[in-house]
């Protein structure tokens, strides 16, 4: 069925692209993709320095990725990682698969204690409800009991938000640590110790294929995706930045004076930036955690087959490293030069993000980690080549986040035709790939409500010529 509504999306992240894909898939005529920056991607970017692309961020794409559904040629432009490399580095600065396997723990720890502690989250279970649980803390405590803090958890969610896990949102960590809870519940730590999964509780506990952006950044990624999207007929337009949306006579006004018509409008924006746009009060205060982003070459391959490093030990502000390098030299053959680069990412507070030495103390930060530990030579010969500062990274839900008034928001926005997608559009600590699901999930209700509404003309038309046909 065709449809020709003007659909314009605004953010051209992986949310908005799942979504004028999907509109064109779904039937809609007229698509339009804005995008303020040079290249589509959103979140989705890297540094380029001195020949090497850094990510603003750890960015793997799991087989079921959406972004393969929508746009089944964009493997053949990605490097395939081959089997996933997440890697945790404990208190006792032991690795482990991330989060966490019972084999690690029993290593670290020691049968005996192991034991013990599964039987005290028996015992802790026994006595409290999980529905009674208030915030991230109670929550963990609930399903995990000693492994919470015996693992270094609660030291990368402190970490990661500048919050003590006591003040954060029951809602974020339902959604946020959903994986880690069914990990533990007792018929599926039952059933694998039965039969003798060491690996259990990693949050695979089976190697996954993996895929990567391509080694020259997004933008060959991202490029292909803009080509896919026009070609099946849409309007992809960067470098296009929205200033004003008049909700009343649904028009966008750009900031060269131009005007965009719509009938639904999709945005990905941060909400201030909707609120703003709109006119329309947002009475929710949004925080966001900055991220500092490090960028290395080293003069060895450090962990090599470890694609990603989570911090859960008690030293540093850095919460993990990608190793770029460990996956991208992997399709290259044996006489290739190979040069070694990763990234790191450093959770600063808002008052450090000022600070003209941040990079300098950060770098300091990373490095001490690592003395008097089997790494310490390996992480010497490394030079920092820069870093680049992200302030909204991190959506951050505290207690006093109050999710109904961002739902009021949303649905009054709803009412006017205008739909918020996406991480920053929904302020949801998502992964891109659900995120660009619920981007195809507005477009769906958009159909099916102009699905009705043809249906329902037709009906009243086929009324009309037979007054005996009843609608």
């Amino acid at each position: 069925m065709k449809i020709d509504k003007r659909i314009v999306i605004v953010g051209g992240g992986p949310a908005g692209c799942a979504a004028a894909s999907y509109a064109l898939k779904k039937g809609f005529q007229n698509v339009t993709l804005l995008e303020a920056a040079a290249s589509l991607g959103g979140l989705h970017r890297d540094v380029e320095i001195d020949g090497l692309h850094f990510d603003l961020g750890a960015f793997f794409f799991w087989n079921h990725h959406q972004v393969f559904s929508l746009f089944p040629g964009l493997r053949e432009k990605m490097i395939h990682a081959g089997s996933s490399g997440h890697l945790s580095l404990s208190n006792d600065f032991n690795f482990d698969r991330y989060p966490i396997t019972l084999r690690g723990y029993v290593k670290e720890h020691g049968l005996v204690a192991t034991i013990c502690d599964l039987f005290k989250i028996a015992q802790y279970r026994a006595f409290r409800s999980e529905m009674a649980c208030n915030n991230v803390e109670e929550l963990l405590l609930y399903f995990m009991g000693p492994f919470y803090r015996k693992t270094g958890l609660d030291n990368y969610i402190q970490r990661l938000f500048h919050l003590h896990p006591k003040e954060i949102h029951i809602e974020f960590a339902r959604k946020r640590v959903s994986g880690v809870i069914d990990k533990f519940r007792s018929k599926n730590v039952i059933k694998n110790m039965l039969k003798g999964n060491l690996a259990y509780f990693a949050r695979y506990s089976a190697p996954q294929d993996v895929w990567a952006r391509p080694e020259s950044g997004f933008a060959a990624m991202y490029e292909y995706i803009a080509e896919a999207i026009r070609e099946a007929g849409g309007n992809v337009l960067c470098n296009h930045r929205v200033e004003r949306i008049n909700y009343r006579e649904k028009y966008i006004t750009m900031s060269d004076g131009s005007i965009v018509e719509y009938d639904y409008l999709l945005s990905s924006q941060p909400l201030q930036l909707t609120s703003k746009m709109t006119g329309i009060k947002l009475d929710a205060l949004l925080n966001y955690q900055p991220l500092c982003s490090l960028f290395y070459e080293s003069e060895e391959a450090i962990l090599p087959g470890c694609f990603v490093l989570f911090n859960f030990s008690r030293k540093g502000k850095w919460k993990r490293v990608t190793f770029h390098s460990n996956y991208y030299n992997i399709e290259k053959g044996d006489d290739a030069p190979r040069r070694h680069y990763f990234v790191v990412e450093s959770m600063p507070s808002k008052d450090e993000v000022v600070n003209p030495l941040l990079a300098k103390e950060l770098d300091s930060d990373f490095r001490g980690t690592f003395e008097k530990t089997k790494l310490q030579d390996a992480f010497k010969n490394i030079s920092l080549k820069g870093h680049r500062i992200t302030e909204n990274g991190y959506p951050v839900f505290g207690k006093s986040f109050d999710r109904r008034k961002v739902d009021a928001f949303h649905e009054e926005l709803l009412n006017l035709d205008i739909h918020n997608i996406g991480r920053q559009g929904e302020f949801d600590h998502v992964s891109s790939s659900d995120a660009s699901k619920s981007a195809m999930n507005a477009i769906e209700g958009i159909w099916k409500k102009e699905e009705f509404a043809i249906h329902f003309l037709i009906l009243t038309i086929n009324h009309a010529q037979n007054p005996a046909h009843t609608i």
